[in-house]
């Protein structure tokens, strides 16, 4: 199967790193590799999700081209955190397999924080909207922000 990885970018101020929690739910824009059909809205798909595959064994999304017809699966194989030693540039933080389908886009989920860490810690409410999260560190008294998060998929 062949495998991807989400890298993203971002411009880190008083953050050390961002990650998705555990069960983050990711929600992606899928292409069928036979056919070309987009999904029409984002898919999503999280560790936890655990149904049998096309050739048997544990994966974490089975999905069926609307247009063609075919079966297709995704296995979501790791997740990482973006740090501040990466920024500004990419750096992995999901790999992916994927069986007749190719990620183009992952949309970030508004109402699911993410486990951003300040220099004094974790904070709170770590949502991300349009690529962007204000926060204060009130321990060290600045402005604790993320901006600019972009992402792209890269077969690996």
């Amino acid at each position: 199967m062949p495998k991807f990885s989400l890298q993203v970018s971002a411009q880190l101020t008083n953050v050390t790193s961002i990650k998705p929690p555990d069960e983050y739910p990711w929600h992606l824009v899928l292409q069928c590799t036979s056919c070309g059909e987009k999904t029409s809205k984002p898919v999503v798909v999280s560790t936890s999700d655990e149904v049998e595959g096309i050739r048997k064994g544990v994966v974490s999304l089975k999905l069926t081209c609307k247009l063609c017809g075919r079966v297709n699966d995704v296995k979501l194989l790791q997740q990482g955190a973006y740090t501040e030693e990466a920024s500004p540039d990419w750096a992995e933080i999901l790999s992916l397999e994927c069986r007749g389908l190719q990620p183009l886009e992952w949309i970030v989920a508004d109402d699911v924080p993410m486990e951003i860490t300040s220099l004094n810690g974790p904070l709170e409410d770590g949502i991300i909207e349009d690529g962007e999260f204000y926060g204060f560190d009130e321990k060290l008294g600045e402005e604790a922000n993320v901006t600019e998060l972009t992402s792209k998929f890269e077969k690996v």
